[in-house]
């Protein structure tokens, strides 16, 4: 969890936020090697590759606040 935590921390501040967002989190789920949550989405057939992408367009449709 601590390691999920930094990573998105990471993530966040790559994408030039000090904040932390729900959507950095949830990337960096989908992105993170051995993820159980990934890879119970892809046996449903969802890859991890499809989530996050879907999951950065989506974060990209969010209005600027």
């Amino acid at each position: 969890m601590i390691r999920l935590v930094r990573d998105a921390h990471g993530r966040a501040c790559d994408c030039g936020r000090g904040v932390v967002t729900p959507m950095d989190l949830l990337i960096t789920l989908f992105t993170t090697p051995n993820s159980i949550v990934a890879e119970c989405f892809e046996r449903i057939g969802v890859t991890a590759a499809k989530l996050t992408e879907l999951a950065v367009l989506a974060e990209r449709d969010v209005p600027a606040q």
